[in-house]
């Protein structure tokens, strides 16, 4: 618990005891008072071991054929297949890169979590320039296979000017919008085909 005493110094207290202690100013102020603020900075939490597909969409436009790219994932034997332009792809697939897409994004940070009323993330999300979908294999306490669940995110860049360094994201279905830098960007946009 913390507060402001009568005598406007800041003071903090632990649930269940009765020890107060004084914290300065800065303390007290560098304290987030948003619930985001305290959310996990992880992005999609999940483990390699449930993971059954991937798709990426860049740039995301109403095609004459689907762009997209889709990846079925066994855990099981560490093995890839692909799917792009409605044909079979794995024979171009650099399972190298898939392999450190997957390692990278089981650890993808968000720089930031933002309040859902964001005006500027909700507009340059309106015109998305990366989308991710997995789908995740879900089994019980026992192992048993109980269904799949879906998770995606869109990105946009924060600004349309060639010097920008921050995307906003929005993960499907959560009211909140994030903050990740451009180093995270040019790791979910790097080429996986051979030839691209």
């Amino acid at each position: 618990l913390f507060g402001r005493g009568r005598d406007g110094n800041f003071y903090a207290m632990r649930r269940d005891s009765s020890t107060v202690a004084q914290i300065s100013p800065d303390t007290f102020a560098a304290i987030a008072a948003r619930p985001f603020d305290w959310r996990d900075t992880v992005l999609m939490p999940f483990s390699i071991v449930d993971l059954a597909v991937m798709r990426i969409e860049t740039p995301i436009r109403p095609p004459l054929a689907d762009p997209a790219l889709t990846l079925n994932y066994s855990f099981l034997d560490e093995s890839w297949t692909a799917r792009q332009y409605g044909e079979d792809a794995t024979a171009r697939l650099n399972t190298n890169a898939a392999n450190e897409l997957l390692t990278f994004m089981e650890g993808l940070r968000v720089e930031k979590w933002l309040s859902q009323a964001s005006p500027a993330a909700k507009r340059a999300l309106q015109d998305p320039s990366f989308r991710f979908t997995a789908v995740f294999r879900e089994v019980d306490e026992s192992g048993d296979r109980t269904g799949v669940r879906e998770a995606s995110f869109d990105l946009a860049p924060a600004s349309r000017s060639g010097f920008n360094r921050y995307y906003y994201g929005r993960l499907a279905g959560d009211p909140h919008f994030f903050l990740i830098g451009l180093e995270s960007y040019r790791e979910l946009t790097r080429p996986l085909m051979e030839g691209d």
